[in-house]
């Protein structure tokens, strides 16, 4: 089998094997981020992959599913097997509009440890996808979006856990709209009165469906995701703290070091030397 080709002429889609991508020796990554979605599937694998300063192990039959602009650190053993995937969203957008939910949601989940049936189902899927991507016969990029959908309708289901016990699907949805648009403008410091008109919410429906779903106020998951924004740049990028203040909304670099240090105990430029 050849080796895959990019599913579009801009390089917006590749799929490759693991054995391939490590060439039988151990994979060490240094924390990076990507402006693409990433899915790392492991039939066999050993090791492990921080997400946004979090640890998962790599074991057999797993799955991790990233966003982009997150932040990963990948160890992978030398004899791992499986796949990687990287697509733009552009690329997976070309499919009708409709499925654009089932992108969001499978990916609002980064690890997914699969039993070892359904792991088979997965597996089954993505390797069709990499032998599309490899021989590209015509219709392939139509075969391949058919198959990631089916992947992402899989993946929701297992992931459905995570609401379970909440009792009210409208409140199950209305919480991933809220976390969608956090990803989207949380690094811009957005007060929760903005999220709330754009939710069509009042401030108080808002707070309700954040404090039933996770146990915080809007504001403290809104924080949340500020912080977490500051330290991907302070991490992955050489930017000075008042930059990455300036462009995380803070008109204050002083105020920025403050906010920072409240919530995480420790100053910006002590992050970023502890951590690299």
């Amino acid at each position: 089998m050849g080796t895959p080709r990019a599913a579009t002429p801009a390089d917006s889609f590749a799929v490759r094997s693991l054995s391939e991508l490590t060439g039988g020796e151990e994979m060490r990554q240094e924390a990076h981020r990507h402006n693409f979605f990433y899915l790392l599937i492991t039939a066999r694998g050993a090791g492990e992959h921080i997400i946004d300063f979090t640890a998962y192990p790599v074991g057999n039959y797993t799955l991790f599913f990233m966003r982009p602009g997150q932040v990963h650190q990948l160890r992978l053993e030398a004899d791992s097997t499986g796949y990687m995937i990287q697509f733009e969203r552009q690329f997976y957008f070309l499919q009708e509009k409709g499925f654009e939910h089932l992108l969001q949601k499978a990916a609002s989940v980064n690890y997914y440890p699969l039993q070892e049936g359904l792991f088979r189902e997965v597996y089954t899927l993505v390797t069709a996808v990499f032998e599309e991507a490899a021989h590209g016969r015509e219709g392939y990029r139509e075969v391949i979006l058919a198959h990631l959908s089916i992947l992402f309708a899989r993946l929701i289901r297992q992931a459905a856990v995570r609401y379970e016990g909440s009792g009210n699907l409208y409140i199950q949805q209305r919480m991933q709209e809220f976390e969608a648009l956090l990803e989207k403008y949380a690094p811009f410091n957005k007060p929760v009165a903005a999220y709330a008109a754009m939710m069509h919410l009042s401030i108080y429906q808002l707070n309700a469906i954040v404090k039933q779903m996770q146990g915080k106020t809007a504001s403290q998951v809104i924080s949340d995701y500020v912080v977490l924004e500051a330290k991907r740049r302070l991490l992955c990028t050489g930017e000075t703290v008042a930059r990455i203040a300036t462009a995380l909304g803070f008109e204050d670099a002083s105020y920025f070091i403050r906010f920072f240090k409240r919530h995480t105990g420790i100053a910006p430029e002590a992050f970023r030397r502890k951590c690299r």
